[in-house]
């Protein structure tokens, strides 16, 4: 292959992309999918208890618990149970920028004294929420439809300060995660 060709393709691939599901309601939809999880594993015991004595030597006896109607139900159940409980969520998604633009953003928010003391790069009051609105991505539909209007750094800023400290370190590490993540393969080209 021509490097022009290999320069075209490295240059277009896609940018990483993660998400993060946010639960709009901690209750009854994930106590609901817990205990389908109870009940899927209980179902699991239990056939596995009923089937071990009964089937042959050279029998797969989790191919036959698996089959089990009473552990085909529970897991139909716990299916539903998952899928409320995700749809009692937000999907957060964030995409890489280009090296360049990350860099710009890192100059535009410098760490303060006290910052710059602890080894930190950037002020985290200020860079988190523009990273987090400057890395979203919101689409249309599914998520796979035309994207839409992003978050803004206003908007981004009450999101981390309103959440919980866990939930807003997690966005706010997402959003560096794909930023810093690695993506070539280094190659072992042997001795020389």
């Amino acid at each position: 292959m021509a490097w022009a060709e290999k320069y075209e393709r490295i240059r277009n691939r896609q940018p990483v992309e993660r998400s993060l599901r946010i639960p709009l309601d901690q209750g009854a939809a994930e106590e609901a999918a817990e205990a389908a999880r109870v009940a899927l594993a209980a179902a699991r015991a239990e056939a596995t208890r009923r089937f071990a004595q009964t089937i042959d030597d050279g029998a797969d006896l989790s191919a036959v618990v698996e089959r089990s109607p009473a552990v085909r139900e529970a897991m139909e159940r716990l299916r539903a149970a998952e899928a409320e409980a995700e749809a009692a969520t937000e999907a957060i998604v964030v995409r890489a920028m280009p090296s360049y633009a990350y860099e710009a953003l890192l100059d535009a928010h410098p760490p303060d004294d006290a910052a710059r003391e602890r080894g930190e790069a950037y002020n985290a009051a200020t860079f988190a929420p523009a990273l987090l609105a400057a890395c979203h991505v919101e689409r249309n539909g599914s998520g796979e439809g035309p994207e839409e209007e992003s978050m803004t750094v206003e908007q981004a800023t009450e999101l981390l300060r309103h959440s919980p400290a866990g939930d807003a370190r997690l966005l706010f590490q997402l959003a560096l995660a794909v930023n810093q993540q690695t993506l070539v393969r280094l190659t072992d080209l042997g001795k020389g």
